[in-house]
C-alpha cells in the first residue's frame, strides 16, 4: 500500500537492485536510503502491491525505470513530464477559486517569469493583461523560448482559465472550505489573501499578489531524487525510457512565477 504521505514512487526491476548491489555496496546504500516522501518499487511486485498502484496512477506508468511524482493537491501520482504542468495549473486554478469565494471581481496576469529563464537568460516571457470587472485571463503575449515545451504549455492553458464574477462580499465559510480540503493553511500563497480579506474593517479594494511555484518544486526536485535518478541512468544500459525521464526533469525542475492584481 502507497502511504499518504509518499510523493514519488520510483520503479526499478529486480536486474537493476543485483546489478547496483554488485557494482557498489555504497551506491546500493546511497539508492535505498531511507526517505519518509519516498518509496523505491521493486517490479515483480504482489498481486496486493500492484493493485495499490493502479489506484493511485495509470497502470501504462508502472514499469522499470519510471518515477512517479504527486503533488501537494492530488490523490494521484503522475511522471515527471507531466507533474510540473499538472500541478502548477491546479495550483493556479486552486488560487482562482479561493479569490472567487473571497468577493474577487477581476485578476489582472501582469507578468508569468520562467525562473529557470531567470537564471539562465535562455528564456524569456513577458505578458500584459488588461481585465474589467471580470476574474478572467486574456492575453496578447510575446514569447521567446528555446526548447521549453512545459513551460509553453503552462501559459497556454493558464490564459484558457477564464472566469467571469461579478463581485460580491467575502464569503469565509466557502474560503475556509476551500483551505481545509487543501491543507492549505500552511501555504502563504493561499493565506496571505484570505488574512487581508478578514481585516473588515479597512477592506482592500486592490492588491497585487507574486505567486511563486518554486517551492512546490524544490520539495520534489532535491539532491537526492537528483542522485538516485543519476543512478538509474547509470546502470540503464541505453533505455530510451530512462533517457525520456532524464530530460524531462532536466527541462521541469525549474517553475514559474506569476504577478497579478486582483480586484474586489
Amino acid at each position: 500500500m502507497i502511504n499518504h504521505y509518499t510523493k514519488k514512487v520510483l520503479i526499478v526491476d529486480d536486474n537493476f537492485m543485483n546489478e547496483l548491489k554488485v557494482s557498489s555496496q555504497t551506491d546500493f546504500n546511497k539508492f535505498n536510503e531511507s526517505q519518509l516522501d519516498t518509496e523505491i518499487v521493486i517490479l515483480p511486485v504482489a498481486n496486493e502491491k500492484l493493485d495499490s498502484l493502479i489506484k493511485v496512477t495509470n497502470p501504462s506508468n508502472i514499469k522499470p525505470g519510471e518515477i512517479l511524482v504527486k503533488g501537494d493537491y492530488s490523490n494521484q501520482f503522475n511522471t515527471i513530464d507531466s507533474f510540473a504542468e499538472d500541478s502548477t495549473l491546479k495550483k493556479y486554478r486552486i488560487w482562482v477559486n479561493l479569490c472567487v469565494a473571497l468577493g474577487a471581481k477581476s485578476i489582472t496576469i501582469q507578468n508569468i517569469e520562467n525562473l529557470k529563464s531567470a537564471k539562465s537568460n535562455n528564456d524569456s516571457f513577458k505578458l500584459d493583461i488588461k481585465a474589467e470587472q471580470a476574474v478572467t485571463a486574456k492575453a496578447s503575449a510575446k514569447f521567446k523560448s528555446e526548447n521549453n515545451n512545459y513551460f509553453d504549455g503552462v501559459e497556454s492553458k493558464i490564459m484558457n482559465m477564464n472566469i467571469i464574477a461579478s463581485g460580491c462580499e467575502p464569503d469565509f465559510d466557502a474560503a475556509n472550505k476551500i483551505m481545509q480540503r487543501y491543507n492549505l493553511f500552511h501555504d502563504d500563497m493561499f493565506t496571505s489573501i484570505l488574512e487581508l480579506r478578514e481585516l473588515t474593517f479597512n477592506p482592500i479594494s486592490k492588491h497585487e499578489f507574486e505567486l511563486d511555484f518554486s517551492k512546490d518544486f524544490n520539495q520534489v526536485f532535491d539532491s537526492t531524487l537528483n542522485a538516485q535518478l543519476d543512478l538509474m541512468c547509470k546502470f540503464a544500459k541505453g533505455k530510451t525510457s530512462l533517457e525520456k525521464v532524464r530530460n524531462s526533469y532536466e527541462e521541469i525542475k525549474s517553475a514559474i512565477k506569476v504577478n497579478v492584481i486582483v480586484e474586489f
